[in-house]
């Protein structure tokens, strides 16, 4: 069972939806499967059922379909489009898209803390491995409205927020969903070897 062993406190932040591109449907089916969840147990309860179950609602690949990276145990949930990391004391982040966090994106934390004031009173999260779908962003992108389940030992969905200014350990990975199609366009595409025999 993934759980953040964790002390949370309520706040309010002003946030602006993240901007989805033209062909993100498949990010948009993921976020509405996530949304209309919330209160409820989805799957196995796990932080990990609720982004199957919104992959599998959206038409888009499991984890399944991708191997562990970088470490035995993070799950991989389509392409890799954001890391942030704290190494040897220092932030570093690494984008590898335009834009790199967007609602209905993945997210996969491992072994992240997160410590700091919310409305002066002192918070601390912890997480060895968690799974959340990104709701929206702020307007500088430092703080994430996330849906998750399994946190605390609550097995419900429920929003949450990340806030990237008190990452004090560990590394953020965020994946946008890949749609099945992809893989049976691609296969279309490529003809078999027995296929170009039978041609030649």
């Amino acid at each position: 069972m993934f759980r953040f062993v964790a002390i949370f406190a309520i706040c309010s932040t002003l946030v602006t939806p993240a901007v989805l591109a033209d062909d993100s449907l498949v990010n948009e089916k993921v976020l509405e499967f996530s949304r209309k969840n919330i209160g409820r147990e989805v799957g196995n309860g796990e932080c990990s059922g609720l982004a199957e179950e919104a992959l599998d609602a959206a038409g888009a690949k499991s984890y399944r379909a991708f191997d562990e990276s970088p470490q035995e145990g993070d799950l991989v949930w389509g392409e890799l489009t954001y890391v942030l990391e704290i190494k040897e004391s220092k932030r570093v982040a690494e984008k590898m898209a335009d834009p790199a966090v967007r609602s209905g994106d993945i997210v996969q934390l491992r072994d992240v803390l997160f410590e700091g004031q919310i409305k002066s009173r002192p918070y601390k999260m912890f997480t060895p491995q968690h799974t959340a779908v990104i709701n929206f962003i702020s307007k500088d992108g430092t703080k994430w409205n996330v849906i998750q389940q399994s946190v605390n030992g609550r097995k419900k969905v429920a929003k949450g927020i990340y806030n990237l200014n008190d990452l004090k350990k560990g590394s953020i990975r965020v994946y946008r969903p890949v749609p099945l199609r992809q893989e049976s366009e691609e296969t279309n595409r490529e003809p078999s070897d027995a296929n170009r025999e039978a041609k030649s």
